[in-house]
């Protein structure tokens, strides 16, 4: 067995540790109120599909608003799970103008059963997550720096946080591990690199970031010259899949395609623009220049305390929970000044070690490079433009930790060479 085969076992048995992790400490993560959203929404996964397209009709009824507005892989995960173990359906969707205790009344309080089962979904898939993503790093890492990156994101309190809970942010991480895997691969697949997006961008829109670097891992092929005519068709065949997957998990638009579109973007920008003002009247603000979030992005990642909710309508109600959530300290580690700032520093050094020997690498390094870089800013920049809620910047976790597993490399190279032997690092 060679040496990286080892790291590879390794690996897997690190990730199967954490996996038993995060099923341990699940019941102690706090209550957020839109997982009720996903365990109500769940339900479509058993209702005719027919039957949840839009008829035309405005205004949107609350269900249709939110199938124009959710990406719907959640929904449907946790419905599957559901209809698999026999567990009901919430009776009715969280709503924020009412108390806690009207909510509970109305049945949008999920038990304590159906709130374990949807977030034994999300649990579920976090291994198959991280081992995806270990394979992409392999692609511009050597093995040991590799397994590095995948266990600091696996220990990542931001993703301890908001990954396990039954919203979108763990299919997200798999859909973009999915991606990764697909883009760097050596024999790379318009069609499978188009489902991987497909199903990325299902799970949260904000994964439509990843599109341009999606296009540039199918058409600049390490060593070969692009053809305009057959880039083209790549672009195209990938596009086409992207569409079709994301059209097929979203039947509110299938009577009234482009009608459905409108309605559905006048929706979210209603949504977008309604949760600004709650916002930035919370703050005190009347407008949102782009510096006030470029700070908040930069905050949010490193520095932080793991935020369990974004506004305070229920904070004595999740109190308790959330002191005993922050009294582990697996839930909060590597969150201060301190440790926040080297972090981020690390990530800055590891692309600059990554660009600025960029010439010296071998061709197919260089390129998945670019695939990471290119995902890393787009996704940057639709983050940039949303509120500074900490749960949108999941999406960037997994890049930020590839450019700190990029500046591990020379310190696990140093410290390989003091072995007897000078073992190397792969």
């Amino acid at each position: 067995m060679t040496k990286p085969q080892r790291v590879d076992w390794v690996t897997i048995g690190l990730i199967f540790l954490l996996t038993i992790m995060y099923a341990w400490t699940l019941p102690d993560v706090p209550f957020h109120p839109d997982e009720s959203t996903h365990i109500y929404m769940s339900k479509d996964i058993s209702q005719n599909p027919l039957a949840l397209a839009w008829d035309g009709t405005l205004p949107l009824s609350a269900e249709e608003r939110i199938r124009a507005i959710d990406a719907p892989l959640a929904k449907y995960l946790i419905g599957v799970v559901r209809e698999i173990f026999s567990i009901p359906a919430l009776k009715d969707d969280w709503n924020w103008g009412l108390s806690w205790e009207e909510n509970l009344t109305a049945g949008a309080l999920p038990s304590d059963q159906q709130l374990l089962f949807a977030r034994s979904t999300m649990v579920l898939l976090l291994p198959f997550s991280l081992w995806l993503y270990y394979l992409a790093l392999k692609k511009i890492l050597p093995a040991i720096p590799s397994l590095a990156a995948v266990l600091l994101l696996g220990l990542n309190p931001l993703l301890l946080l908001h990954a396990r809970r039954a919203m979108s942010e763990g299919p997200l991480f798999l859909g973009t591990a999915l991606f990764l895997w697909a883009a760097t691969r050596d024999k790379r697949n318009p069609w499978l690199i188009g489902l991987a997006l497909g199903i990325a961008v299902a799970a949260k829109h904000s994964a439509l970031g990843l599109i341009p670097a999606a296009f540039l891992s199918v058409v600049f092929l390490p060593g070969e010259s692009p053809v305009i005519k057959t880039a083209l068709i790549k672009i195209l065949k990938t596009s086409l899949v992207l569409f079709i997957t994301l059209l097929l998990l979203n039947p509110f638009y299938w009577k009234h395609p482009l009608d459905a579109l409108n309605a559905g973007s006048r929706a979210r920008f209603d949504l977008a623009r309604e949760q600004q003002e709650d916002y930035l009247g919370r703050i005190g603000l009347k407008g949102q220049p782009l510096g006030t979030t470029i700070p908040g992005l930069v905050l949010n990642i490193f520095l932080t305390p793991p935020q369990t909710e974004e506004v305070g309508n229920y904070l004595p109600e999740t109190g308790e929970s959330r002191e005993k959530y922050l009294a582990n300290p697996i839930h909060y580690w590597g969150r201060g000044l301190i440790s926040g700032s080297i972090l981020a520093a690390l990530s800055l050094v590891g692309v600059g070690l990554a660009f600025g020997r960029f010439p010296a690498k071998k061709p197919a390094e260089r390129n998945n490079l670019l695939i990471f870089a290119l995902a890393t800013l787009w996704l940057g920049v639709f983050t940039i433009f949303l509120i500074p809620w900490q749960r949108y910047v999941v999406v960037l976790l997994p890049f930020v930790f590839s450019w700190v597993g990029v500046a591990l490399v020379p310190i696990f190279k140093a410290g390989a060479k003091s072995l007897p032997g000078n073992t190397p690092l792969n």
